[in-house]
């Protein structure tokens, strides 16, 4: 009886991080903005509103600036963007491996900045296991960029038909 137990349970480890819908800080695809549990948002009357996380770090990360993105006409959010100082950029990497498994592509590049220094720009690459969404991260000369894209949610939908 116990070893069928022991392959159960090896089975249940090597499942893969990322199994689950993709999800980040409690928004997912189907959340709807503004949605005042997991953002802030000032409203715009008619247009899309300006949201912002309501939390300001994940796993141990500090962000300075957060901008959560929606869908003109579904207001579901198709993309999370956080800004952070590069000192936080391996604590980073190692909570989104610890959450979405290792990436699927890490590259680096060598680039110039305004001011003509060389530096070399780290791009890390999630592809959600559900594939509707990508997690991404690029590292620049002085600030780590993170992005959530919720792909579904990217594209307005359909304008509806006008008959003149």
């Amino acid at each position: 009886m116990k070893l069928p137990l022991c392959a159960l349970a090896l089975v249940t480890v090597a499942a893969p991080v990322s199994a689950a819908p993709l999800e980040f800080a409690g928004i997912n695809a189907q959340t709807v903005g503004p949605d005042p549990a997991t953002m802030t948002c000032m409203d715009l009357g008619p247009f899309t509103p300006s949201c912002s996380l309501s939390r300001t770090s994940f796993g141990g990360v500090h962000f300075d600036s957060s901008n959560v993105l929606l869908n003109d006409k579904t207001r579901r959010v198709s993309r999370i963007i956080l800004s952070f100082h590069n000192l936080w950029g391996d604590t980073a990497l190692k909570a989104l491996t610890a959450k979405y498994g290792a990436p699927s592509k890490v590259e680096s590049k060598q680039e110039v900045n305004r001011q003509g220094g060389p530096f070399t720009r780290k791009l890390v690459h999630w592809d959600a296991a559900d594939k509707d969404g990508t997690i991404w991260m690029s590292s620049g000369d002085k600030d780590t960029v993170l992005g959530i894209d919720f792909k579904a949610n990217r594209e307005p939908k359909a304008a509806p038909k006008v008959d003149f």
